[in-house]
């Protein structure tokens, strides 16, 4: 069985809906981008697993790797992942084709977006067209 997540495409202050889209990928930050610190530079190259990331991340953050990049780690093969780009007033659902990876690519920095799985993403509906349930229950 599939399980349904959202992700919440704002980080550091930008909306990051269509790096996500274009990349297929559902990504969120906390890789320390803009820093000028050389060491966190050339260590987060070197970062593949989310153990490197957590192994590296805490040796910048004492409070430890954000809840919600753990959750992203949890994200399965086949789940289905949905979100909204304010950008376009859109809705966008997708599934997932591949697990956690962290990518330390000048793109993905820019973007606060290194913690990422991949995702084939379909547009759904726009906003304000009533085809987006209010709640979902689960029985």
């Amino acid at each position: 069985m599939s399980d349904v997540w959202r992700i919440q495409v704002v980080t550091s202050g930008m909306n990051i809906a269509n790096y996500c889209i274009k990349n297929k990928v559902a990504a969120m930050g906390w890789c320390f981008y803009g820093s000028e610190n050389d060491q966190l530079v050339k260590e987060r190259e070197k970062v593949r697993s989310f153990q490197e990331y957590v192994d590296w991340y805490s040796k910048y953050d004492s409070k430890g790797v954000n809840p919600s990049v753990s959750r992203l780690n949890e994200l399965q093969k086949d789940d289905i992942v949905w979100m909204y780009s304010k950008n376009e007033g859109k809705y966008y659902v997708g599934r997932c084709t591949d697990t956690y990876r962290f990518n330390s690519s000048s793109e993905a920095c820019k973007y606060d977006a290194c913690n990422q799985a991949s995702v084939d993403w379909y547009y759904y509906c726009d906003k304000g067209s009533g085809k987006l349930p209010g709640a979902i229950a689960c029985a």
